[in-house]
């Protein structure tokens, strides 16, 4: 108390300091500009990171100005703004007045290690608010560009800590609900951009495998959809990619794990009729027929309308097997033009 007392007003530090005003939508807007300058990914992408890694390295000012949104954004938001800046004046007030954001993130982006003789808060695992980090994710999950969704993916990928276990989670890590960015619309998009991509080129079906498979194994506590759906995204991209003894097996797991999961069921079947394989080889009618028999057989089965539907398309393809010549010439031409794996 007397320490304290000894300090006296601290007025003079409010009333003669430069006050720098920070304005987080001017960021934001900076960032769509910069975006909109040229089409190609790689070179939005590196302006971007030009753009970022000046502002990082710009003088920290002694006085800031910043909105806060406590009753839109809770406490937290608070919270990041103000620990950052922690962190910050410890150290310049611990003798390293160059440290800069630049050098802030660098630390906080690994996953909550303490570089030696830094100070022991520099083991938090969230970014600020306005770091490049967060600001490059917002853009890249706004953006209408699945190359974007796919950079975003890879960033999410390599800095999302092991005890974050489900997309809400993830979200406000990122603070990426303060900005309407869905990670379940992002991955759902990117996983239909990637198979449609994949048709024509094995290696973003191979992609899409991975990361259908790093979605389930990371995110244990989703919803059951979310875990269904991506456990079969997985399985029906190695049956495309024809490591269909691996698919059966995931298919296998995932009809047993989720057993009401219609549309386990459902893919698991298609790739025995309606896949290139069964083109390649030849259609197993009775073998996906079983499987629809199998869902059906389900009590608490949902989507059962789906699975009847694919059994009557699967019945009608049965008694018109000209339908199926007429299109098997030009599948089997499109399977030869398809890029393969490297």
């Amino acid at each position: 108390m007397v320490a304290a007392a000894s300090l006296g007003s601290l007025d003079q530090y409010f009333d003669h300091a430069d006050v720098v005003v920070k304005d987080p939508a001017s960021l934001l807007r900076d960032v769509a500009d910069i975006a909109s300058r040229t089409p190609d990914v790689h070179e939005r992408l590196a302006l971007l990171d030009h753009y970022m890694a000046d502002r990082l390295q710009a003088p920290v000012p002694a006085m800031e100005r910043i909105p806060l949104n406590y009753y839109e954004d809770g406490i937290r938001s608070v919270e990041a703004l103000l620990g950052i800046r922690t962190v910050m004046a410890m150290h310049h007030w611990q003798g390293n007045p160059s440290y800069t954001y630049q050098d802030i993130v660098r630390d906080m982006l690994r996953h909550g290690e303490s570089p030696a003789g830094k100070p022991a808060m520099m083991t938090t695992t969230q970014p600020a608010m306005g770091s490049p980090l967060t600001t490059q994710l917002w853009a890249l999950m706004r953006s209408e560009a699945y190359e974007d969704w796919l950079r975003a993916w890879e960033l999410l990928r390599d800095h999302t800590p092991d005890h974050i276990t489900t997309f809400e989670a993830l979200e406000t890590l990122f603070h990426l609900d303060v900005q309407d960015c869905s990670v379940t619309d992002m991955l759902e998009n990117l996983d239909m951009a990637l198979h449609n991509a994949g048709i024509e080129d094995l290696q973003w079906m191979a992609r899409r495998a991975e990361i259908a498979r790093w979605v389930y194994t990371h995110f244990p506590e989703e919803s059951g959809l979310t875990l269904g759906n991506f456990r079969g995204y997985e399985a029906e991209s190695l049956w495309e990619l024809g490591q269909t003894e691996q698919a059966e097996a995931l298919f296998q797991v995932l009809t047993e794990t989720f057993p009401s999961f219609a549309w386990g069921y459902i893919w698991w079947g298609d790739c025995y009729w309606m896949s290139d394989w069964s083109y390649e080889h030849a259609p197993d009618y009775d073998r996906a027929a079983s499987l629809y028999r199998r869902a059906l057989a389900q009590p608490d089965l949902e989507d059962r309308g789906d699975v009847q539907d694919r059994v009557d398309a699967l019945a009608d393809e049965q008694r018109h097997p000209a339908k199926r010549e007429a299109i098997k010439q030009a599948r089997l031409q499109h399977i030869q033009r398809r890029k393969g794996l490297v």
